[in-house]
């Protein structure tokens, strides 16, 4: 029996792997010394749908799964762990 993850899945950790990439990267070195969560990065998660994830669509989340959830905790602290 395969228990890998599912094409949605593999979907969220992709796209989630490109906006930390992209985004966080580049400044994360920063972002540790300073113990920083700069509004900008917020707002661009916030805009691309990454805050919220496992909560309802019906209370202002995203309405997606845990897994999902912790695929996002992975990707951002494979980015920066602060």
């Amino acid at each position: 029996m395969y228990m890998g993850l599912v094409k949605e899945h593999e979907e969220t950790r992709h796209r989630i792997r490109e906006f930390a990439e992209k985004n966080i990267v580049p400044v994360a070195d920063e972002l540790e010394k300073a113990g920083d969560h700069p509004a900008d990065i917020w707002n661009k998660m916030k805009s691309e749908g990454l805050l919220g994830l496992p909560i309802p669509k019906e209370y202002g989340g995203a309405g997606t799964d845990y897994i999902s959830y912790i695929i996002a905790v992975e990707e951002l602290s494979r980015a920066c762990a602060a």
